[in-house]
């Protein structure tokens, strides 16, 4: 549920702030959008996801059907607050600083979706958790945040 309350926040705000945007060129629309995904996606939801994931890791395993007291759900937590916090500094930097945190919480998303993937299947772990909404967004939004990218083109 949590990621489903993110994904439609950030495409909602970016939705209402592009109505009342003083340009529609598309840099500016893709502009729009990266914030919302990056500082609001990569940036706050992942924040409290890493937050989480540190604070209580055995239940985050549990939601999920894997095994407890693996080191990974902090090590996971702590790579989650980096890119939490690269990603809502881009609130205040934007242009090419969007390019580092929009490829590495995609790098990070995809790569979440291809475990979830290969627990269903190796594994037949099928918790909704791990099947659900997670798997999906972590697939979507990555998508999107790359298109935005080549869309704003901030390297030029």
């Amino acid at each position: 549920m949590f990621w489903i309350v993110a994904f439609g926040l950030c495409l909602a705000g970016a939705f209402i702030q592009s109505l009342f945007s003083a340009s529609l060129s598309m840099a500016a629309i893709s502009e729009i959008g990266l914030v919302w995904f990056v500082a609001g996606f990569y940036g706050i939801a992942t924040l409290i996801t890493g937050t989480r994931h540190i604070v209580d890791p055995d239940r985050i395993a549990t939601d999920r059907g894997w095994i407890t007291g693996s080191g990974f759900q902090l090590e996971l937590g702590w790579a989650e607050l980096g890119l939490g916090v690269a990603g809502v500094l881009s609130i205040w930097f934007r242009g090419a600083y969007f390019i580092g945190p929009a490829i590495a919480g995609s790098a990070l998303y995809l790569g979440s979706a291809l475990v979830h993937g290969l627990d269903m299947t190796k594994y037949k772990n099928f918790n909704l958790r791990n099947t659900g909404p997670v798997f999906y967004i972590h697939l979507l939004v990555p998508t999107l945040v790359c298109a935005l990218l080549v869309l704003h083109a901030p390297w030029k």
